[in-house]
């Protein structure tokens, strides 16, 4: 072959390949983008993914929100904000559309959009702006509707977020930074966020998704979209070190802030059951002491006289395993569960008791609006009677002990002083805590009323290694399992 034709043949060959790599390589952008989780959302052989058929359908019903105060007050820290600062006169936030009726929609957004405000104003996607009323708010859910009238309002329609999973593609609409109806996209990160204490509430009942779609200051209470233009969240918050967006936003699911709404509307004010007990979780290591086949429930601190729980029979140091059939794996899914069973209804409640399950009818109440008036201050008074050698001063319980504590007819061992630092110390244990248990796995399981029983109880645990006490803190009228810890061992050991 002459040095002409090699080159021709070359070059053709490397066309050919180039020509079959582009054509794969589009083939694969378009199956890469096609199935029936993008149903409805069009394709750009240049740019992927086409969201813009679902903007539309939502936008006109997402609005801005002004609210106006008449001074500045000072916020406590949150979850992206380390110092306390004012709050400002005037702040923004996002919200949307859910209902109207004649001429007066519903806008439903977050509760800390508009706390203390004196004034709220609406502005509309079409550039209206509106006087806005607040209807009714709810902290312990962040949740809040605005009431405005006007014509040719938009509702937007409500999805449901229990059909959601992670990776789903959703959308964040909103005011960030003032700038109207911005728009950005990503993904559902996680589901069922409830230990991060975002809701600014004794009493929050927190359930978030975790999207990486951008949020800023501004984005609160905007929708947050799946691609059949459904709202299935609220955007409410960000984690960040900064105040700015970093990856990890929270939205309320639409499912919660449906009833909430619902709620506020009807009775202004949610009405959630109440099985009336103080709750803890029980750790991996805490299921141990108490010599449990596995870990997970929750523990009851302390049950209020009168309420659901005590007129059932359930008792103080009760392990709740299951509520109507579902395990119990955290406090919040407990709290959330009764939250949203009907009020009067009878429900079964599976509890750990002494080593044995125990099943429980209880008939729900109304939790109450505030848990301030079931907790008792408790005096303090310290006398010392005998050390013992995890750092604890104690003493026998009296009538006017109890009395004086708050105790009531509760029984145990008072903690007349703790030594700093200390085994106890280091535990959590403060005077006047009242020692109520001793615990070691499945073998030592004791109740102590007397001076006399801690002493026998202690000298059967193992006190070289950890072991648990069931106790009540003077300040707190509530049970609670702690673990005491073997001093760690010093460097010249």
């Amino acid at each position: 072959m002459n040095p002409r034709s090699f080159w021709i043949v070359s070059f053709t060959s490397m066309a050919i390949a180039l020509g079959l790599g582009f054509s794969a390589a589009k083939s694969w952008q378009q199956r890469g983008v096609a199935g029936p989780a993008l149903a409805g959302v069009r394709t750009s052989t240049n740019q992927g993914l086409d969201f813009s058929n679902v903007i539309p359908k939502v936008m006109p019903a997402v609005v801005g929100i002004r609210a106006y105060r008449a001074e500045q007050r000072q916020l406590q820290p949150d979850f992206h904000k380390f110092h306390p600062q004012l709050q400002p006169r005037e702040s923004t936030g996002s919200g949307v559309v859910v209902d109207v009726e004649g001429k007066v929609g519903y806008i439903l957004t977050n509760e800390h959009v508009v706390r203390d405000a004196e004034t709220v104003r609406v502005i509309l996607s079409d550039g209206r702006e509106l006087k806005g009323k607040i209807g009714a708010t709810d902290s312990k859910s962040d949740l809040a509707f605005i009431e405005v009238y006007g014509h040719d309002l938009v509702v937007a329609e409500l999805g449901d977020s229990s059909t959601i999973h992670v990776g789903d593609w959703v959308l964040a609409i909103g005011n960030p930074f003032g700038l109207s109806h911005t728009v950005t996209t990503g993904i559902v990160s996680a589901q069922g966020r409830s230990d991060i204490k975002l809701i600014d509430s004794d009493q929050r009942y927190e359930n978030f998704i975790q999207t990486d779609a951008a949020i800023n200051p501004g984005n609160s209470g905007g929708p947050l979209v799946n691609l059949n233009s459904e709202v299935i969240g609220i955007n409410t918050a960000i984690a960040s070190r900064t105040g700015r967006y970093e990856g990890i936003g929270f939205a309320i699911p639409v499912n919660l802030a449906r009833r909430v709404y619902q709620d506020l509307r009807k009775f202004n004010r949610v009405r959630r059951g109440w099985l009336g007990v103080s709750i803890d979780l029980v750790t991996r290591e805490q299921s141990e002491l108490l010599g449990l086949e596995q870990s997970g429930g929750i523990l009851i601190r302390e049950t209020f006289e009168g309420h659901p729980s005590d007129a059932a029979g359930l008792e103080v140091g009760d392990i709740i395993l299951s509520f109507e059939g579902e395990k119990m794996l955290s406090v919040a899914s407990l709290r959330l569960a009764v939250a949203d069973t009907e009020i009067g209804s009878e429900v079964e409640v599976v509890i750990l008791r002494n080593q044995q399950k125990k099943t429980f009818k209880v008939i729900l109440g109304e939790a109450p609006q505030s848990m301030e008036h079931l907790y008792s201050r408790l005096k303090r008074e310290h006398k010392k009677i005998e050390k013992e050698d995890i750092g604890l001063s104690l003493q026998s319980l009296t009538q006017d002990l109890a009395d004086n504590y708050g105790f009531g007819d509760a029984e145990g061992v008072l903690v007349a002083k703790v030594e700093p630092n200390s085994r106890a110390e280091r535990a959590g244990i403060v005077d006047g805590t009242l020692i109520q248990g001793i615990h070691q796995g499945e073998e030592r399981q004791y109740t102590v009323k007397t001076v006399e029983e801690y002493e026998k109880a202690m000298a059967e645990v193992n006190k070289a290694i950890t072991f648990g006490m069931s106790i009540r803190r003077p300040e707190e009228r509530r049970t609670e399992l702690v673990s005491v810890k073997p001093l760690p061992q010093s460097d010249e050991e």
